[in-house]
């Protein structure tokens, strides 16, 4: 189902300017912290679809309530997906909620950042207005980057309406590798070298002395690798349990804090939830940094861009 709600939105949020009504942004709230807003509800779920989709371009243009289930379906039939694989927090987990949230899964190391995805955004400021940015193509910024700005803000600088998508082609195939690890310092080292040496790895993780180690290709040369590794194959579903924000099975269970409630897992380029031991490989669960912890100068320039984009604080704040 396509629906275009953009003239609703923005007549809801200068409503809200008048009245003064603090505005809370929801999708499916399928984030726990997300229960804790007491603002009026901004609901994006109706304002869903695909704008645009040439995959012979690996861009893809949708409204910010298509679902990610949608958004891997409609891909997954052109032979094509998310580089970052960003994590699903259930089944009716929203687009434009996760570009908010801004984390990336466990192909981030080796296919780069949802942020880095993000060509393009339309959005509505705290002033009720319109504003496109980027496009549809990789060279196509002057001045802020604002549709990457976007990604992560959690939506302190406004409403995600649409987002223009890089996408890739699925991988012919992979097969995920489990091998005994000492250490993570000895799992880095061992993906770094594999790295060095050419392997295809999409993914890799290392908790509690077992290491995974995902890869793509062809048949033909997965079973050499395979074989030069001299691991235990795995099927891929742990890969998917950790988009999906479970608790694989081997894993201990453990409580990890985030500035916005209790989670169990993630994975994310900045370290404030499960930080990449000791380089930018393997995945290592670990304590999250306390958000009051940040820097001081980064979080002035935060409150400098929330006041340029909502100026009367209409978005609640979640931090």
């Amino acid at each position: 189902m396509s629906t275009d709600c953009t003239e609703q939105l923005a007549a809801q949020v200068r409503d809200a300017r008048v009245s003064g009504d603090t505005l809370a942004i929801c999708g499916a709230g399928s984030k726990p912290w997300r229960n804790q807003l007491t603002g009026v509800r901004l609901n994006m779920l109706e304002h869903s679809g695909v704008v645009a989709y040439d995959p012979s371009e690996l861009v893809i243009v949708v409204r910010a309530g298509t679902t990610l289930v949608e958004l891997d379906r409609l891909l997954a039939e052109q032979g094509q997906m998310l580089a970052a694989e960003p994590p699903s927090f259930g089944d009716a987990s929203t687009v434009g909620g996760a570009i908010a949230l801004g984390w990336s899964g466990s192909r981030r190391p080796f296919g780069g950042a949802l942020r880095d995805a993000v060509l393009g955004i339309r959005m509505i400021n705290g002033l009720g207005e319109v504003l496109s940015f980027g496009g549809q193509v990789m060279k196509n910024v002057a001045g802020f980057d604002v549709a990457r700005l976007m990604t992560g803000s959690l939506g302190h600088l406004g409403v995600i309406l649409e987002a223009s998508l890089r996408v890739v082609p699925m991988p012919p195939a992979e097969v995920t590798l489990r091998l005994e690890c000492d250490s993570a310092e000895a799992a880095v080292l061992r993906v770094r070298a594999a790295l060095q040496e050419g392997a295809p790895v999409t993914g890799a993780s290392y908790c509690a002395g077992v290491q995974r180690v995902r890869l793509a290709g062809h048949g033909t040369t997965l079973a050499i690798l395979c074989q030069q590794w001299q691991a235990q194959q795995e099927d891929n579903s742990f890969w998917e349990q950790l988009r999906r924000v479970q608790a694989p099975a081997g894993f201990p269970a453990a409580s990890v804090d985030d500035w916005n409630g209790q989670l169990q897992w993630r994975f994310t380029e900045d370290g404030n939830i499960a930080r990449q031991a000791l380089g930018r490989a393997p995945v290592e669960l670990a304590q999250g940094l306390d958000f009051s912890n940040a820097d001081p100068t980064l979080a002035a320039l935060q409150e400098q861009l929330r006041v340029a984009f909502d100026p009367h604080a209409i978005f609640e704040q979640t931090r």
